[in-house]
């Protein structure tokens, strides 16, 4: 039995109150472009070489991952949906899911970690978010060859 380690697979560089990481080395931006400009109809493939690596080796490892596949919703590029564009988040979320599904590594997969929460710390229902995450998971379970587990941050809850 191995170790379950959650991964946000958009690495945010930035941590408010602190600001920017300090042990950041390099760029840990998935698409193309750079924050600033950004691409999202292609992906870093050298960003995507290093998460390949990591996934493998916890595979051979025995390791599993929870893969948190938009971070935190309150983040770019996640909350800008005029820019990351339905047609974008599809496009992401097919390259996640079949590029990684097949991994022994990959336990869980999180649409968004605390999508129901504000960037002022506060819950809120929101109808909106709720649909959301009921069409994203529909939609990605579409992708999947193999399930350990799904999971629907709705509630908290596991669904098998």
């Amino acid at each position: 039995m191995g170790f379950r380690i959650r991964v946000r697979l958009q690495v945010s560089p930035y941590h408010p109150p602190e600001g920017y990481n300090d042990w950041q080395t390099r760029s840990t931006w998935p698409w193309q472009g750079s924050p600033q400009k950004p691409k999202f109809d292609g992906f870093n493939l050298e960003y995507f070489r290093t998460v390949d690596k990591v996934v493998r080796l916890a595979s051979d490892l025995g390791i599993g991952f929870e893969m948190i596949m938009e971070a935190w919703g309150f983040e770019y590029p996640f909350n800008q949906r005029g820019v990351f564009l339905p047609e974008y988040e599809g496009l992401w979320m097919r390259y996640l899911v079949t590029g990684y599904d097949a991994f022994t590594s990959v336990y869980i997969w999180t649409l968004m970690n605390e999508y129901e929460y504000y960037p002022d710390g506060d819950w809120r229902y929101n109808r909106a978010a709720v649909l959301w995450t009921i069409n994203v998971h529909t939609f990605r379970s579409r992708y999947e060859f193999h399930l350990f587990f799904k999971y629907n941050n709705l509630k908290g809850e596991h669904r098998n």
